[in-house]
């Protein structure tokens, strides 16, 4: 029976829980409100306060608190020494940490573990930075490992990478990343007619790039794909929707390869994506490795668990985290080698050349990603929570 199940019975005295998570998106809205229906959690958000703000007002989450972070030292954000009362004085059992590498899981570890309660760490790790900081963080994020009571893994990629440190198997446990369905609008739909007709492209087949345009999500290398297939191929359009620090860069390399068939939309409110997702006929998430950076690669990528849900054929790199778990290769989706321009290049020249191919692939997408579902990563996350407290 499902520890949900279990609390509504009122069989069983629930945990009293911190869960710390560095923010609030709509992508963990789900998952993070089934939590709060169902046990006594209280969420700490450490980062993008304005942003937690503005989406908490909205929220059913019980109990939450946002603090306001900074840098120190080697850590670039997500610093709130405020927690440090939360840790040594706050009224929990289980005290869940996200992420290996964040200041508050490094803060946190060694009070919780003292005043004998119990750390568990969610993680969606899978690669280490190859820099200063991480090596001299290293010694102690293996400590952290080897020492909480379960890492919840996102993902395969991240059980991989935990066994790797020397964590005993017995420690590890999967839930993999669910976001909520999009239900993408039909091709026929108003408001998709419409901005068919606006970015001019009805006969068009619609190559999608969703998401922060930063370097590691290898947008660039859409672009140099795109436009070898452009010479060959006038019908395609690359729709490109997202804000981020690389779009400039981006926008500069498609005037130098003369792409012209582009469009560049800004940022999108969650609520409005499904419009996109019904425009397009294919998704690229096309990241890559940056070892010497804070960020190497696609954590997990949650715009693919949309995309699918959406129907669409995806095109996505060995970088991103959630291939190994969602993606059987050249059957829902397609795992290509990361910064590799003439293999997605082939690969999207495939897709756009056969409609047949494209409605075949997303509806095995489709189909696959209803198993993975935030109501399925809770039911995970309650059998956990239930084997800590018995």
């Amino acid at each position: 029976m499902l520890y949900y199940q279990h609390i509504v019975n009122k069989s069983i005295k629930m945990p009293k829980i911190i869960f710390v998570h560095p923010a609030i998106r709509s992508y963990r809205k789900e998952l993070f409100e089934l939590l709060s229906k169902n046990f006594d959690v209280e969420f700490i958000f450490v980062e993008d306060y304005e942003d937690n703000q503005k989406f908490l007002k909205n929220s059913i989450i019980k109990k939450w608190k946002i603090y306001r972070s900074g840098d120190f030292f080697f850590y670039s954000k997500g610093v709130v020494w405020r927690i440090l009362k939360d840790i040594l004085f706050g009224d929990y059992q289980i005290w869940v940490a996200s992420g290996l590498n964040h200041f508050t899981t490094h803060l946190a570890f060694l009070f919780v573990k003292l005043r004998g309660k119990k750390f568990v760490l969610f993680s969606e790790d899978w690669w280490l930075a190859k820099n200063f900081k991480t090596k001299l963080a290293l010694p102690y994020m293996k400590l952290i490992a080897k020492s909480c009571d379960v890492i919840i893994a996102a993902g395969s990629k991240t059980k991989e990478f935990f066994i790797k440190l020397g964590v005993p198997v017995k420690k590890m446990s999967i839930t993999v990343n669910a976001t909520s369905s999009i239900r993408s609008l039909a091709r026929d739909s108003d408001e998709v007619v419409r901005l068919r007709e606006r970015l001019e492209i009805k006969d068009k087949v619609v190559i999608l790039y969703l998401g922060r345009i930063v370097r590691y999500k290898g947008l660039d290398i859409l672009i140099e794909s795109f436009a070898d297939l452009e010479k060959r191929n006038n019908k395609i359009h690359l729709l490109v929707v997202g804000e981020g620090d690389f779009r400039e860069e981006c926008q500069l390399l498609t005037q130098k390869l003369k792409v012209k068939n582009i469009t560049f939309q800004n940022y999108v409110a969650p609520e409005k994506v499904n419009i996109y997702y019904g425009l397009a006929d294919i998704f690229v998430l096309p990241a890559r490795f940056l070892w010497e950076e804070s960020v190497v690669g696609e954590a997990w990528g949650f715009v693919v668990n949309e995309a699918m849900s959406a129907g669409l054929p995806v095109v996505v790199t060995e970088a991103v985290a959630a291939a190994d778990d969602l993606i059987n290769n050249e059957n829902n989706g397609f795992i290509i080698p990361a910064e590799n321009v003439e293999k997605l290049s082939g690969t999207l020249k495939l897709l756009v050349a056969d409609k047949t191919l494209r409605e075949k692939v997303g509806q095995a997408a489709k189909r696959f990603i209803l198993k993975v579902t935030p109501q399925r990563q809770f039911e995970d996350f309650a059998e956990i929570i239930n084997k800590l407290s018995n």
